[in-house]
């Protein structure tokens, strides 16, 4: 406001507490802006303020301006070194989900046997995710996503289990179904709160789930050149509380889902080509047999 604005609002803060002098003298942090005022007043008469007592008021304010200065630079380094926290805390959690990942795919070649494999995922994403129960459903084919049963499993020792559970869900719409086979993942951080089905989520709490983490299982579709089929669904469930779901955890199990898939797929085709080897063998066999039938025939 310029020296005739800084005087009107001395002159007003004179005014409204009865001073009768006042000797404003400013705060200034170091290679800053104006930080603030350190005022003495004298409100019983004028005063003529002496040079050793400016002085002193001068000095009180520089000190006043490095003690604040020394305190927001001890807030920003501290706020700096919890973002670091917190970055490094992230990192290693990325390290580690990266690392179990990795443990899949290498399970994924070193075999396809997918109830191996299965239960290696579910048991590494029960621990990096700390959540209560991770479980693997395998729809039954052609049923609409409403009939199925769960094939593998990972629970924290005081909830129930569900492996081996068959069910006959009715409550999935057609919507859920259609989002499923689409890939689409549902992130459900509370089941009271998140507009479900009554009936939906009643089925839920029979297994204690507070929050539900669903991942659709996709067989074929991508550079295996067949449509994606929906095998089943990855479901993660926290069953001790709400839970909000974080972006780094949706991702993380979304690429486990895709390698599950991808094994899904090649245990099928190994099991197809196993079938046809088979298959040849036993032609082979009747043919030999045919041969010397005909060898024997020919003999006599």
């Amino acid at each position: 406001r310029g020296r005739e604005g800084e005087r009107d609002f001395y002159t007003l803060i004179a005014g409204e507490k009865g001073v009768g002098f006042n000797r404003p003298v400013p705060s200034k942090m170091l290679e800053k802006p104006l930080w603030g005022l350190l005022i003495a007043q004298e409100c019983k008469s004028p005063r003529n303020w002496l040079p050793s007592e400016i002085e002193l008021l001068r000095k009180l304010a520089d000190q006043a301006a490095v003690a604040i200065q020394q305190a927001e630079l001890y807030e920003q380094s501290r706020t700096a070194a919890v973002i670091a926290q917190a970055q490094a805390e992230k990192l290693a959690i990325a390290a580690e989900q990266q690392k179990a990942l990795f443990g899949v795919i290498t399970k994924i070649r070193e075999s396809l046997d997918v109830e191996s494999i299965f239960k290696v995922a579910t048991t590494e994403v029960r621990r990096l995710l700390g959540v209560d129960r991770v479980a693997i459903l395998r729809f039954v084919p052609d049923s609409g996503c409403k009939q199925g049963e769960f094939v593998s499993e990972d629970v924290q020792g005081s909830f129930a289990s569900v492996l081996g559970i068959k069910i006959q869900d009715h409550c999935i719409s057609n919507e859920y179904a259609q989002n499923y086979h689409r890939g689409q993942i549902l992130a459900v951080a509370d089941i009271y709160q998140a507009n479900l089905d009554e009936c939906y989520i009643q089925q839920l709490a029979q297994y204690q789930v507070r929050a539900n983490l669903l991942v659709p299982l996709l067989k074929g579709g991508g550079s295996t050149g067949t449509p994606s089929l929906l095998w089943g669904l990855l479901y993660i469930h926290q069953c001790t509380g709400v839970r909000d779901w974080e972006a780094s955890e949706i991702e993380f199990v979304k690429q486990i889902a895709t390698h599950l898939g991808v094994a899904l797929q090649q245990a099928e085709l190994l099991a197809q080509t196993q079938k046809q080897a088979q298959q040849l063998a036993i032609a082979l066999q009747d043919l030999k047999q045919t041969q010397t039938k005909l060898i024997q025939t020919e003999k006599m």
